[in-house]
């Protein structure tokens, strides 16, 4: 529980960066681009240690051999990472192609953001 309580706090330290491109401000958005690079720093290593950990219970309980289902729960995890990415990009496009204000458009990713960030909570531990 210690890396997904580590994980959360992280992502809402990544949430700023979209809001930050809404109204534009030199000091918000260094300080919000400092905010998201130290929290992505800890956010992946967390993320690496919790999926070791959740494949480390998943081959005990399965009786599997040790590291072997690592590989498949990496590239879930990278499958999903890479479909949010295109769903986002794809929205944004949608966005514009709608003629919507840039500040709408940015609030709109930092709720979306938002809210990932706070279903993360949401897991069992």
């Amino acid at each position: 529980i210690g890396c997904q309580m580590d994980v959360g706090p992280r992502l809402v330290a990544v949430c700023p960066f979209s809001f930050s491109n809404m109204e534009f401000s030199v000091p918000f958005f260094f300080v919000s681009s400092a905010l998201t690079g130290i929290g992505a720093a800890v956010l992946w290593i967390s993320h690496g240690s919790l999926l070791t950990q959740i494949c480390q219970v998943h081959e005990y309980e399965h009786a599997l051999k040790p590291g072997s289902i690592r590989g498949e729960f990496a590239g879930t995890f990278f499958l999903i990472f890479q479909t949010s990415n295109c769903l986002g990009n794809l929205l944004l496009a949608l966005l514009f192609q709608a003629d919507i204000d840039l500040t709408v458009a940015f609030l709109v990713l930092g709720i979306c953001s938002l809210i990932g960030s706070a279903s993360f909570f949401t897991l069992d531990a």
